[in-house]
Parts: structure tokens; C-alpha cells; sequence
């Protein structure tokens, strides 16, 4: 009985460790990155707050058609990797899914990029 109890003792005061405050990522976040669209500020704040690979990772801006877009890969296999415009909406997905080959309406994404910037990385997957 004595060893149970302590046993429980234990595990509570292991469980209180791990919920300290010291500032979420979503606070962090949430200071406003120069030049970035707010919509893909929201984006990565909710991508800091979940659960590390269940989300991309990583963020990159390039040139693309005459605009910039901004090139967000799926944190994995067989999913597309999405290329947005600048206001958000979701112009094609050069690669990813099943064949690894996009969804077709971008097939020159890769060729004809230029200015690649690497706009956000996930701290936690480095």
C-alpha cells in the first residue's frame, strides 16, 4: 500500500512538470513577420501550436508566374504540397500525391521559380 501511494505521488508530480508555462508558440507567433500576409502568419501560428510532424515545416516564398506564391510541402508522404498566391488561395500543387506529381496545373513550378526565400522553418524539426 505504502509503495503504491508513493508510486502515485510520483507520477502526479511528473505529470505537473510538463505543464509549466513558459509563453506558447502561439504568442511567439503572433508578432508580425515584415512582408508576410497575415493569412500565412495565421498559418503558421496554428502550424507552431500542433503537434510536431502533423504539419508542414517548413515555408518558402518564391516568384512564380509573373507573382509571388508561397510553397508550403505536407509534412507527408502522398499528399499534395500546395502552392499558394499571395492572398491565399490555393493556385496548384506542383508535386505530392500519389504519383509524386502534383496536380498537373503547375508542371513548370520547379523550372521557372526564381527568388526562393525560406520564409519559416519549424523550430522543433532541427
Amino acid at each position: 500500500m505504502r509503495t503504491t501511494f508513493a508510486s502515485v505521488i510520483v507520477c502526479l508530480c511528473l505529470g505537473f512538470v510538463g505543464c509549466a508555462d513558459i509563453g506558447s508558440p502561439a504568442e511567439i507567433a503572433s508578432a508580425s513577420i515584415p512582408g508576410i500576409p497575415s493569412w500565412l502568419q495565421s498559418k503558421i501560428a496554428i502550424y507552431e501550436n500542433s503537434q510536431f510532424g502533423t504539419v508542414p515545416s517548413e515555408v518558402w516564398q518564391y516568384r512564380y508566374g509573373g507573382q509571388t506564391v508561397y510553397f508550403i510541402p505536407s509534412p507527408c508522404c502522398d499528399m499534395y504540397n500546395y502552392l499558394f498566391d499571395a492572398s491565399g488561395t490555393i493556385m496548384c500543387a506542383p508535386d505530392g500525391g500519389f504519383t509524386g506529381t502534383g496536380d498537373g496545373h503547375c508542371t513548370d513550378f520547379f523550372r521557372t521559380r526564381t527568388n526562393e526565400v525560406l520564409v519559416w522553418r519549424d523550430s522543433r524539426s532541427h
